[in-house]
């Protein structure tokens, strides 16, 4: 995408160049995963409405789009017997069939997408709230629509498109196994944060807002910090995962392997480090900036932490965890000491 937009815009010096960089690197997205077709859909669109030169530079992307195509042809023959075959063809779970899982729109599906507490988008990462407001600041400024208007539609429809996907699927498949919230959500993430950050900007001038807005981005970083350096795949069937598993490991001593472990620390003082660079990071990257100080994103952090905190009135899942627990300890590496 970032390519698209330096071709339409005239930013790059070598035009074949970027526009065969931006077809590769859209036949790399779907090779390395299905689902990112949805985004390369409408990449491909803009690409063709926007850039300059129209016709050399759509044959220079598909030029470059046809070896990973290739390769993920031949691999599927070798594999599946035909190159429009895919493993899906074989599953043998019900919630699989069709094409990709997809049943219809439920609202049981798009709830577990969006806001079910163990995996919903807005719940995890609360901070993609603030794409919606950077959606209507755009399309409100008529400064920002001639500016970037078009990236702005794509940033918007390339979600949507995922949001509808997942909520048209099982719902097994749209909570999609042992993860941590939605992972089909992933390539639409970037999409989100672009707008996300113009939301941000859209009310940077406010000292409220602007305090609320890192306080969501800090309690999505508290989430998902912890489950990476814990364990970063939550049984689909815990309904409180950060209180239930997360959490408890750390108390419990459970760390990953890290530069801590490597010194000789153990448990949650070998995390220490990581934690304080994270930390760190966080507030030096979040005072940045005119209108911001070390004080406020210091209050936005006590308040995502306070924020995190409130996951513990989430509903418990009763004995599953027991046995959840029992088997992640069970298989735990490196061993408890």
């Amino acid at each position: 995408f970032l390519a698209a937009v330096a071709l339409a815009r005239r930013e790059c010096h070598r035009p074949f160049l970027i526009a065969f960089l931006t077809g590769l690197l859209a036949g790399l997205s779907v090779l390395l995963e299905y689902q990112s077709v949805l985004a390369v859909v409408v990449i491909g669109i803009y690409f063709i409405v926007r850039v300059p030169h129209r016709m050399r530079a759509v044959s220079a992307a598909v030029l470059g789009a046809l070896p990973p195509a290739a390769l993920l042809c031949a691999y599927h023959k070798l594999a599946f017997g035909s190159p429009f075959k895919t493993g899906y063809a074989f599953v043998i779970q019900p919630m699989y069939r069709g094409f990709m899982g997809l049943v219809g729109p439920s609202v049981q599906s798009f709830w577990i997408t969006l806001f079910l507490p163990s995996n919903g988008l807005f719940t995890l990462a609360p901070w993609a709230l603030f794409a919606l407001v950077g959606a209507i600041a755009v399309a409100c400024d008529r400064e920002a629509r001639a500016r970037c208007g078009a990236e702005a539609v794509v940033c918007v429809v390339v979600p949507v498109l995922y949001v509808v996907f997942l909520g048209s699927a099982d719902t097994y498949q749209a909570h999609a196994g042992w993860s941590v919230g939605p992972r089909y959500m992933t390539a639409a993430l970037p999409f989100v944060a672009w707008l996300a950050a113009a939301g941000f900007r859209a009310v940077e001038r406010y000292a409220p807002a602007r305090v609320l807005a890192q306080t969501l981005v800090v309690s999505a970083a508290i989430v998902f910090i912890t489950a990476a350096t814990t364990y970063p795949h939550w049984p689909d069937q815990l309904r409180n995962p950060l209180y239930e598993l997360s959490f408890p490991l750390l108390t419990h001593g459970y760390a990953v392997h890290s530069l801590g472990t490597l010194v000789g620390l153990h448990g949650f003082l070998s995390l220490v480090p990581l934690y304080a660079v994270a930390l760190g990071a966080i507030i030096w990257l979040l005072s940045r900036g005119p209108r911001r100080s070390v004080p406020q994103t210091v209050l936005a952090c006590i308040l995502a932490a306070a924020l995190v905190s409130g996951h513990r009135t989430f509903p418990r899942t009763g004995d599953y965890a027991s046995r959840a627990w029992g088997f992640v300890t069970a298989t735990w590496e490196p061993p408890l000491k």
